[in-house]
């Protein structure tokens, strides 16, 4: 009989640790759900942090993008003033993309603000920087071309009155 009462012995052992193993399951199942009760607040919380954080980001792209319209006068004050360098190409593209930087600063300015000030102030740079490019591009013109003579202007003239005159006669003939 004693293998029977070890075999009982074995299984009350057995049980007991069962019953030890159930309970502390049951104590983890429980602290499982605590944590998953205290942690799901935080997810969501997490969430809504998360979409905040993207709208301060798209807010300060926002903000970034209108204080360069109003900075785009000081920046390129000098450029403007100096007038465009047609020296080289590269300098006049830059002059131009200047301009056009001014020009997209007006549109802003005119729909977002009409009475600012510094619409004003980006209307007279881009005006002057206007007049300079002109001046550049007559002053380019002037060095670059010869006038004509009188007589050769005259023969130009009487040339392409000739060949209109032939024209029209041909037209009016058929």
């Amino acid at each position: 009989m004693t293998n029977i009462q070890e075999l009982k012995a074995a299984a009350n052992r057995s049980s007991a640790l069962a019953s030890d193993v159930c309970n502390v399951l049951g104590a983890c199942e429980q602290r499982l759900q605590q944590l998953e009760s205290a942690v799901l607040p935080l997810y969501g919380d997490t969430a809504r942090l998360q979409h905040i954080h993207q709208n301060m980001e798209r807010t300060v792209k926002a903000l970034d993008h209108v204080i360069n319209f109003y900075m785009v006068s000081r920046e390129l004050a000098d450029l403007v003033q100096a007038g465009p360098h047609t020296s080289s190409t590269e300098s006049l593209n830059l002059y131009l993309e200047a301009l056009d930087k001014l020009a997209e600063a007006q549109a802003y300015f005119n729909k977002n603000n009409p009475q600012s000030v510094e619409l004003e102030n980006i209307n007279q740079l881009y005006n002057t920087g206007v007049l300079k490019l002109e001046s550049a591009f007559e002053e380019l013109l002037s060095r670059n071309t010869r006038p004509l003579s009188p007589t050769t202007l005259m023969d130009m003239i009487a040339l392409e009155e000739g060949k209109f005159h032939d024209l029209f006669t041909f037209t009016y003939q058929c």
